[in-house]
């Protein structure tokens, strides 16, 4: 694994006793145990490990993935069986919810193409769960 001045991050375990229950001295931050048992370990993101065929990681397609959700909270996409599912309103508001929390929080951050993205999409999500709701 690579040392901690690389990208990721190490876990230090600042408990005051060791797993054994007995305590620890002043100075001593040994490497946390982690759920998995690994210890102190570094963690980062390597390309062979994302599938081929997966999307790039990006503001746009955590956008893009929360439309689509909305949508079939909003029983506009149907399933495998090509059924429509029943609408969610309380989902899809959810959903829609978080889309106008991240415009909140990243407000001055966007690129012009991101914030026009996430508008449309809000913008869209909003018409329709209007008129889906009155049906």
């Amino acid at each position: 694994m690579s040392d901690s001045s690389e990208s990721g991050f190490k876990t230090v375990d600042r408990r005051r006793f060791t797993p054994e229950g007995e305590a620890r001295s002043e100075g001593s931050k040994e490497p946390a145990e982690s759920a998995s048992g690994l210890r102190g370990e570094t963690f980062e993101r390597h390309p062979e490990e994302q599938p081929s065929d997966a999307p790039e990681v990006s503001f746009g397609t955590l956008c893009l993935s929360l439309h689509t959700q909305a949508l079939f909270h909003l029983g506009l996409i149907r399933t495998e069986d090509n059924e429509a599912p029943t609408p969610n309103f309380p989902l899809a508001r959810y959903t829609i919810d978080i889309l106008h929390m991240l415009r909140e929080k990243t407000q001055g951050n966007l690129t012009a193409d991101e914030g026009q993205l996430l508008n449309g999409l809000l913008y869209e999500l909003q018409v329709r769960f209007v008129e889906t709701s009155r049906k």
